[in-house]
């Protein structure tokens, strides 16, 4: 009997899985980095800051790349960068100074696959109904966010080469996601998408957008990489004896938690955008403040509770995010405004770094407390973008609601 094929959306997300997955690995491999080479806490929350500075700019060349040449080729060179990151990365066992060139390609490959990936799979999940290509490629992501931190922190904590093996174990999960991918059916791009040229689309500059979306974006990345840097590091004198396990755990149970969400993050979006923004923005709020309690008291037993409030609003904040995306871009612009989305939401991975800068004497209480409040000054102007119509510029058109190709109902073309 002839195996299952398996569906193409799926293909899709399990490469979006590993580039996330190589995205994150980084972070429980900091304690062994700062106990091995002595790193200060500025020099590797830079390392998580460079990640940034290879993805935010890249982000809207490679929605233009999109444009030109379709998502499946943009996938395609984001799982072969994350790849290469991942090779360069397992230098760091040597030379410690080569992670940064490591994170920065990490960055680079996020770039081409994470929008264009999002975009992809909304385009095979079009039959699925509404929203259904935003949730799984936010599962995905976060799939691959959680998973490789947690896998990563285990192998450094139990087994041999610690700054070694969990890249090299990557590296054989990239060669197979991609291997998956590369054969999937890639969509025809429609006219309009081939002659766009606009970096920043239109729909980026609806008020609806730069109210409902901008305010809040960066804290969709921002809380959690709170969550899963500075988090384990102010309880780090607790748990010296499985430092690396600890963190990855941490960061696993954050972006678990925002794959728990999901069936909130739906019925919430059904019953109003306002809703799921002002409960969104509530737990990220409450996840920092729980973060600077933690930080005050270095009670150990605080971190999964808030790990989890954390994760929650990532989630929810995320989902919500690539929904306005589907709903305020047209055909033409799809891949471009997704882009400008990403590049929002990962200016926030700055945040730790930035808080790293302001703590006195390696204590956050103080730096945390100020970022905790900082999620609440966005509540009025993303009730007021909530308020205001998709179409507040020519009509939008739902990715879901269109054929791929306006020369047929086929959406699909094989290679």
């Amino acid at each position: 009997m002839a195996r299952p094929a398996v569906r193409p959306w799926l293909r899709i997300a399990l490469a979006m899985v590993g580039v996330a997955w190589g995205a994150n690995q980084f972070a429980p491999l900091i304690p062994v980095y700062r106990a091995r080479d002595h790193l200060t806490p500025a020099s590797v929350t830079g390392m998580l800051a460079i990640y940034g500075l290879g993805l935010v700019p890249v982000l809207f060349l490679a929605g233009s790349f999109t444009h030109r040449y379709g998502p499946r080729r943009a996938v395609r060179l984001g799982a072969l960068l994350s790849l290469t990151s991942t090779l360069v990365m397992c230098a760091g066992d040597v030379h410690a100074w080569t992670l940064y060139p490591g994170r920065f390609l990490a960055g680079v490959a996020s770039a081409f696959a994470f929008a264009a990936g999002s975009l992809w799979i909304r385009q095979v999940s079009h039959q699925a109904g509404a929203g259904s290509g935003a949730r799984r490629a936010t599962v995905a992501l976060s799939a691959g966010f959680g998973a490789g931190p947690l896998f990563a922190g285990a192998v450094a904590q139990w087994l041999p080469a610690p700054a070694l093996l969990p890249y090299l174990l990557h590296a054989v999960l990239m060669l197979g996601v991609t291997g998956l991918m590369w054969r999937v059916p890639a969509p025809i791009p429609a006219a309009a998408a081939r002659k766009t040229r606009e970096l920043i689309p239109a729909a980026a500059r609806n008020r609806r957008f730069l109210l409902g979306v901008v305010p809040w974006a960066p804290w969709v990345f921002g809380a959690p990489s709170i969550g899963f840097t500075i988090l384990p590091a102010v309880v780090a004198d607790h748990v010296s004896g499985i430092a690396a396990a600890f963190a990855g755990g941490v960061a696993g149970l954050v972006l678990m938690a925002g794959i728990a969400v999901q069936p909130l993050a739906r019925r919430l979006g059904a019953t109003g955008a306002l809703r799921i923004r002002l409960v969104g923005l509530l737990a990220a709020a409450a996840g920092l403040a729980g973060c600077a309690l933690t930080a005050s008291t270095g009670e150990v037993a605080l971190v999964p509770a808030v790990a989890i409030v954390l994760g929650s609003g990532y989630g929810l904040l995320f989902v919500l995010g690539l929904l306005e995306v589907e709903r305020l871009a047209e055909a033409h612009e799809a891949s471009s405004l997704m882009a400008c989305f990403y590049a929002l939401t990962y200016l926030g991975i700055a945040i730790p770094f930035l808080l790293s800068l302001f703590a006195t004497g390696g204590r956050y209480t103080a730096p945390l407390f100020v970022a905790a409040l900082l999620p609440l000054l966005a509540v009025p102007l993303a009730a007021l973008g909530a308020r205001t119509p998709p179409q507040a510029q020519p009509p939008a058109v739902q990715l879901t609601d269109i054929p791929v190709d306006p020369s047929s109902h086929c959406p699909l073309r094989r290679p």
